[in-house]
């Protein structure tokens, strides 16, 4: 499925990485469920995304950027910058997902990535 933004428009590559820094996490729809799409250095949008589907009870978390943290607004789950928690009552880490660039469109997939970048 193609990446969307936060207003269902498809998200250009060229674009994103363009207006993007290492560290970034972008907002995308376009599974059925929210993503967060990972910019990594380069910058260079990251074959992997994780999911905001918080694992506690299915709420959907946030990024905060200026803590480099996914926090869920329902209970309170915290998770690092790769969607591993750090603090409950989530106990199992969020999901990630497959993100492709070609063409200069930006697909993500429902399924693990080739590469876990938590290994």
């Amino acid at each position: 499925m193609q990446a969307l933004d936060e207003a269902d428009n498809p998200y250009q590559a060229s674009a994103v990485l363009a207006q993007s820094a290492a560290g970034d996490r972008l907002p995308a729809n376009g599974l059925d469920h929210k993503s967060f799409l990972v910019i990594e250095t380069g910058p260079q949008i990251a074959p992997y995304a994780i999911s905001a589907v918080c694992t506690h009870l299915g709420c959907a978390v946030n990024w905060d950027q200026s803590e480099q943290a996914f926090v869920c607004p329902c209970h309170g789950s915290r998770y690092d910058a790769l969607g591993q928690v750090t603090g409950g009552p989530a106990s199992r880490n969020l999901a990630l997902v497959t993100a492709v660039v070609k063409d200069d469109q930006i697909g993500l997939l429902e399924r693990e990535p080739a590469e876990n970048p938590r290994s």
